[in-house]
């Protein structure tokens, strides 16, 4: 099968909005966890600074689910409005 026999789903541009939508709702666990690693290695063992990067670090980390699962209605929308439109067969 050919590249040019291949149905295409979605353009390019719509395509790269839809994962760009995606990337930006799932990075911040990606931050979040780098954040620990870099903490647990580096700042830890500081004091002040380590106990306050601490903390912050953990309001971050109880707020960031929080955050995740109420925005799911304005995720869900965003994707709504950049899957395009299709009429489902009968029977479905």
């Amino acid at each position: 099968m050919e590249e040019s026999e291949v149905p295409a789903y979605y353009s390019k541009d719509l395509a790269n909005a839809r994962i760009n939508l995606r990337a930006r709702r799932y990075s911040g666990f990606l931050w979040v966890g780098v954040l620990w690693v870099i903490w647990i290695s580096y700042f830890g063992n500081i004091p002040l600074w380590g106990m306050a990067s601490g903390i912050a670090l953990l309001l971050i980390s109880l707020v960031l689910p929080v955050q995740f699962i109420l925005g799911h209605a304005k995720y869900q929308a965003k994707l709504a409005h950049l899957t395009p439109s299709y009429e489902r067969p009968k029977g479905h």
